[in-house]
């Protein structure tokens, strides 16, 4: 399910989401997973219902600061500003703690991108860009943050700044290097033919 969001192919992620909601609809991380598939859609209201759905389950949701962030973003389309707030502020809080501890999060600058798409859902382009920029200047970059950052909603009002584009086409190239280099050495080792 994640490979096909990763690659953007929204409706055949939610056609598998659906397809393991029909066989265990008790499970919080399916419905979260949903919730995330119809944020990516635009389909607000039923990726709201499905926020409701997994908050009346009795299991642990999942703690990623990242669905903290989602579950903000399915509030603020809602019309459910305070609830949005609060979720929007949690993860703040929790993902700057992350980076002063130096937790993996941190290190592999997920946290970094969390703060990046929570600015960016607030509309200030300046804080998202300044964390997007810390990941520029990492090693590598995650595929599915390039398919979010070229493709996610919450990501609208940061696409619009003029050094968005420049930006992006560095993570592209940044990635398309790694997966050459990649490419290259299973290739060698004739894990691929050429």
């Amino acid at each position: 399910m994640m490979n096909e969001m990763c690659k953007g192919d929204y409706p055949r992620a939610l056609e598998y989401g659906l397809d393991a909601f029909h066989v265990n609809s008790t499970t919080r991380e399916i419905t979260e997973f949903l919730m995330f598939v119809y944020l990516h859609l635009r389909d607000y209201s039923t990726a709201f219902t499905y926020l409701e759905m997994s908050e009346n389950m009795d299991q642990k949701g999942n703690g990623h600061d990242g669905l903290t962030v989602l579950r903000g973003y399915a509030y603020l389309e809602n019309g459910m500003k305070e609830e949005a707030d609060q979720q929007f502020q949690q993860a703040i809080r929790n993902t700057l703690l992350e980076i002063e501890r130096n937790t993996r999060g941190a290190q592999d600058n997920d946290a970094h991108y969390v703060l990046a798409v929570t600015y960016s859902i607030l509309g200030n382009n300046e804080k998202a860009m300044e964390y997007l920029s810390v990941l520029k200047n990492g090693e590598t970059i995650d595929f599915g943050m390039i398919t979010d950052l070229k493709l996610f909603p919450g990501f609208d009002a940061v696409r619009a700044d003029p050094n968005f584009e420049a930006m992006f086409n560095d993570f592209e190239a940044k990635y398309l290097k790694l997966h050459n280099r990649v490419k290259e050495m299973l290739i060698q080792e004739g894990v691929l033919e050429s």
